[in-house]
Order: structure tokens, then C-alpha cells, then sequence
């Protein structure tokens, strides 16, 4: 961990799919702003024209502009929020960790991306970062979310298994450095990012770690049992640099 004058982490920044979505997200914003602006100049043209099947059919396109946009403008949302989590992680890694360590964002691994991987002395990490608010329960029924709007009425958000999905980048980072001769324990993280997040850990996530970005100094720091040798940190960093140069999708 950084001390007073320890310089900061290293790091590699990957192309998002987060951000590549978020693009063609606001493309699909912009166009369904266009269809709602079509149907509302049919339905006015029909007015003026007294034509009733006219003002109809400008109805029925704007409908669908309507749809297109709160489908649209629900996945902005979500996957902004994403990406508003992936730089909170940034900034608190770069406040917590030396030069010792090396962190690589948006980790691409099969199909999907691990938002972060870090390397260190006290281990391998993969985690995964989730920018849900409210009340976040782990218990024996799975992930539950309650949330407060602002009127002030309470009711359940949808909440995916982070568990299961930091397990499957595990799962395949250990079979990614295993095909490269490499054998070394991963550890998952699931970590909660937004601030108004409150979590209830009633299950134990074995072998996966939960915690909130306040506390994701003591994440690393409870894992100080699991030390990696230089020698194994040389052979490991080089074999993630190796692989997502390989990728291509280094910024």
C-alpha cells in the first residue's frame, strides 16, 4: 500500500465495450429523437390538412420513437453508470497503490471484459465493479437490491449476480495463464462503487470478496497471506502485457 511518498501504480487502459456501447447508445438516442420529431410534424401536417389518417399514422411513428428512445436512454443509463464506477476504481487505486503494482482496465477475457486486473505482492486480482445505490443484500436467496426514489417511495432495483460474473473472469483469466504455463491463485472481487450503496454481506461469498470502495484498501491489505515473489510477479505481468498486446486493444 502507497505510503507518504510512494509513486502510484502502474497501468494499462484496454478499449471499453462500455464506452464503444455508450456511443452507439447516444447514436440510438439521437435517432429516435429524429422518428419522435417525424411523427410530431405528420400528426401537426395532418391537423392542418384535417386528414385523420394522417395524423394516424404520425402517431404510430412517433410511438415508436417514444419506445426506441426509453430503450435507448435506459441502456445510456445503465452503462454510464458503469462507466462512472470504472473511473471511481481508477481514482482509488491510484490513491492506494504503489508502483509495486500494476493495474490493467477493461481486461478483455473470452467474451466479455474484467473492468479491472491487478497485480501485486499480495496477489492477482479480478474484479468487478457495480455502481448500484441502496440497500445491497448477499444472502442465501442470492443478490437482492432495494432502492429509495426521490419522493421518497422504496422499491426493488434489478441487481444481476456480480458473484457469478467475477467468477467467470476468474475462471477464465486462470485458464489464460495456464495455457501460458502459468499457475497462480486469482482472486475475485465484486466491489461497490457508488457511495449511497449500503451493503447487508449475510452469506459468506467464499471465494469471492464484497466490499465497498471505501474500504478497498483493507481489500488488498486482507489478502497480505497470499504474497507472490518477484520472480513469479515478472513472470505473470509479463504474460498480461504479452496478451493484450495480442488483443490489439490497448488505448
Amino acid at each position: 500500500m502507497r505510503g507518504q511518498h510512494a509513486t502510484s501504480m502502474r497501468k494499462i487502459v484496454m478499449k471499453s465495450h462500455v464506452t464503444e456501447t455508450l456511443r452507439r447508445g447516444a447514436s440510438e438516442v439521437g435517432g429516435s429523437l429524429i422518428i419522435l420529431g417525424i411523427g410530431t410534424l405528420v400528426v401537426l401536417t395532418g391537423m392542418s390538412l384535417e386528414m385523420l389518417w394522417v395524423m394516424i399514422f404520425g402517431a404510430l411513428i412517433g410511438t415508436v420513437g417514444v419506445i426506441a428512445l426509453a430503450v435507448s436512454g435506459k441502456n445510456v443509463a445503465e452503462y454510464g453508470a458503469g462507466q462512472k464506477g470504472e473511473t471511481l476504481l481508477q481514482q482509488a487505486l491510484d490513491h492506494i497503490l504503489t508502483d509495486k503494482y500494476l493495474a490493467i482496465f477493461n481486461f478483455p477475457i473470452a467474451d466479455k471484459d474484467i473492468d479491472c486486473v491487478v497485480l501485486g505482492p499480495s496477489g492477482l486480482y479480478a474484479i468487478e465493479t457495480k455502481h448500484h445505490k441502496g440497500n445491497i443484500w448477499y444472502d442465501d436467496h442470492g443478490w437482492h437490491q432495494r432502492k429509495t426514489g426521490r419522493r421518497g417511495g422504496r422499491y426493488d432495483g434489478s441487481l444481476r449476480n456480480p458473484r457469478g460474473q467475477v467468477l467467470y473472469g476468474v475462471r477464465e483469466l486462470k485458464k489464460m495463464l495456464e495455457e501460458r504455463g502459468i499457475k497462480v491463485f486469482v482472486r475475485g472481487v465484486v466491489l461497490f462503487t457508488n457511495r449511497d450503496a449500503h451493503l447487508h454481506i449475510e452469506r459468506d461469498p467464499k471465494p469471492v470478496r464484497v466490499c465497498h470502495i471505501a474500504d478497498i484498501e483493507h481489500c488488498f491489505r486482507s489478502a497480505q497471506n497470499r504474497v507472490l515473489t518477484e520472480r513469479k510477479i515478472q513472470d505473470i505481468e509479463h504474460a498480461l502485457r504479452e496478451y493484450c498486446a495480442e488483443t490489439g486493444r490497448i488505448s
